[in-house]
Parts: C-alpha cells; sequence; structure tokens
C-alpha cells in the first residue's frame, strides 16, 4: 500500500510543465482570460484558483505593471505566474523586490529570469516527487540573487509536495472506506448461531428505515462487540435475515447499546 501511495503522489507531477516565455500569449488579453489562462498554468500544483479581483490590487499595488488598453501582454502574464507561486512562501513585496534584483543587479530580462524560475521549479519538483535522481544544475551564474529564487523555488516544491501527500493519503482512505462500507452490506444475511443485538424496532423504523436495512449496514463482528457475547442474547437460523420479530425479545440494555451507534434516543 505504501508504494502504491508514493508511486501514485509522484505520477501527479509527471508531464507538470510550465509555458515559456515565448509560448505565452502575446496578443494581448482581457482581465477574465488572463485569469483563466493563469490558473491553468498553477492549477496542476494545487493552489487556489487566482481571482480578477486579486489581479485588480497586484496592478494597484504596483506588483503588475498595468495593463494597455486592458489587455495583459506576455510580460505582465509571466509576472503574474511567478507571483502567484512565490506568494505562497513569502510576502508580495518580497516577490516584486526579488523581479527588482533579477532586473537591476543581474541584468536579466522578463524572458530570461522568468524562464530560469520554470525550469528550477521543475527541475526542484521532480527532484521532491522522486521524478529525478538529482538536482540538475539551472543557469551558469553564481549569485547571492540566484540562491534567494532557488531557496524560494524549493519552498515552494515542498509545499506542493506536502499537500499532494496530504491529498493522495486523503483519496485512499476514502476510497478503503468505501470499500469496507460495500463490503458490510454483504452482512444482510447473518451465518448459522452468530449472536446479534438489535434496538428498539419502533426507533429503528423512524425515518421510514426498517430494522433489517440499517442492520444490513452493521458488521456482523461489531453486532457481536456491541451485545458483548452474552448468551441471553437470541440466535437466528441459518440463512435467517434479521427482521424484528426474531429480536423482539431482547433486553432493553442490549436494545439501548446497539441503539447508541444509530444515535437514537
Amino acid at each position: 500500500m505504501k508504494n502504491q501511495i508514493t508511486d501514485a503522489i509522484s505520477d501527479s507531477m509527471r508531464g507538470f510543465r510550465l509555458p515559456r516565455y515565448h509560448e505565452l500569449p502575446d496578443v494581448g488579453l482581457y482581465l477574465e482570460q488572463t485569469t483563466k489562462y493563469v490558473n491553468q498554468c498553477i492549477r496542476p500544483l494545487g493552489f487556489e484558483d487566482v481571482t480578477s479581483s486579486m489581479i485588480r490590487n497586484y496592478v494597484k499595488q504596483g506588483h503588475i505593471t498595468k495593463p494597455i488598453k486592458k489587455q495583459y501582454s506576455a510580460n505582465q502574464i509571466c509576472h503574474l505566474i511567478a507571483l502567484v507561486l512565490l506568494k505562497q512562501v513569502t510576502q508580495l513585496e518580497n516577490v516584486s523586490n526579488l523581479f527588482r534584483l533579477q532586473r537591476d543587479y543581474e541584468g536579466y530580462t522578463d524572458e530570461v529570469a522568468y524562464d530560469y524560475f520554470c525550469e528550477e521549479l521543475e527541475n526542484i519538483l521532480y527532484f521532491r516527487f522522486g521524478l529525478r535522481d538529482t538536482i540538475s544544475e539551472v543557469g551558469v551564474t553564481d549569485s547571492l540573487e540566484k540562491e534567494m529564487l532557488r531557496s524560494a523555488v524549493t519552498a515552494v516544491s515542498h509545499i506542493v509536495y506536502l499537500n499532494r501527500c496530504f491529498r493522495v493519503i486523503s483519496d485512499s482512505c476514502s476510497e478503503k472506506i468505501e470499500k469496507v462500507y460495500s463490503e458490510s452490506q454483504k452482512c444482510a444475511i447473518i451465518p448459522q448461531k452468530r449472536k446479534l443485538s438489535t434496538v428498539n424496532s419502533s426507533s429503528l423504523n423512524e425515518g421510514g428505515r426498517s430494522m433489517e436495512e440499517k442492520c444490513k449496514a452493521i458488521p456482523v463482528d461489531l453486532l457481536e462487540k456491541v451485545t458483548g457475547g452474552v448468551e441471553e442474547v437470541p440466535f437466528v437460523e441459518d440463512n435467517q435475515s434479521i427482521t424484528d420479530d426474531s429480536l423482539e425479545d431482547l433486553p432493553e440494555k442490549k436494545k439501548k447499546r446497539l441503539g447508541d451507534i444509530f444515535g437514537d434516543n
């Protein structure tokens, strides 16, 4: 089971790739189109979608340059993608400063800086998800700004990995619970000489469900656990279904014990 979960986690990131700068739409996208496009890019990483209102605020706060004639170009879109991802691990002001450092101190154009960001993110993600044995060296320069960006990207990668682990494990548990519940439905027919318990038939019939219907959802071993194996509990003969009549003579104490499972008063 552990290997299956690990494989599922790794497979969930297989093939992930951010669009490079030259692949970004440069015809000019309106706000709603820009919002949809950015979300398509980041959604595989499991983060919440960005909204149009959020993008407007980024522009007002100066983190993204103003659109020209209400249209966003590749330059603004690449900043949005990086901003939405990096804000998961640091403040927006720090992300803007990181952009500025890349431009002013390293002399990188937006295209070079963004493509490096994409390559570094994919590089560390693939390693973190077990799709790559080592972290490759990206770029040819060695600087503080580069180390800062790599640290931020590494932090994003760890958050993505952790969230994905929780999601896959949760999905796996849900499937197991569903399977167990499905198997429990086979307990409608009780094997020969198995001890049973019940609740007051009138309380069980509240809400339109018969006692037979409710007992079908309870595994036999749970029924035995509730009754405590007391000898005075009646037996059900071979292949006989649970009925109100077969359990009519059960002591009130035993009825109440199983009734607690259903939450009956």
